[in-house]
């Protein structure tokens, strides 16, 4: 199992715990749409909701903090 973050407009909106298989086949939607994120490796970023995706480096960062 490995986990997969729903981007939409480079957003996070979910994360799941899933088989790539069940990505590729579009058990939740368009496979375009889930990236992989790792947990608790270096220098990995884990996504959480709300998170920006930067396709162009594959990396998640998270929101702003609110001030």
């Amino acid at each position: 199992m490995s986990y997969f973050a729903q981007v939409k407009n480079n957003i996070v909106r979910r994360v799941i715990v899933a088989d790539q298989e069940f990505i590729d086949k579009g058990s939740v939607g368009d496979p375009v749409h889930w990236v992989e994120t790792f947990l608790n490796e270096p220098p990995h970023i884990y996504a959480g909701i709300n998170y920006t995706y930067n396709p162009d480096d594959n990396t998640f960062s998270p929101p702003p903090e609110d001030t």
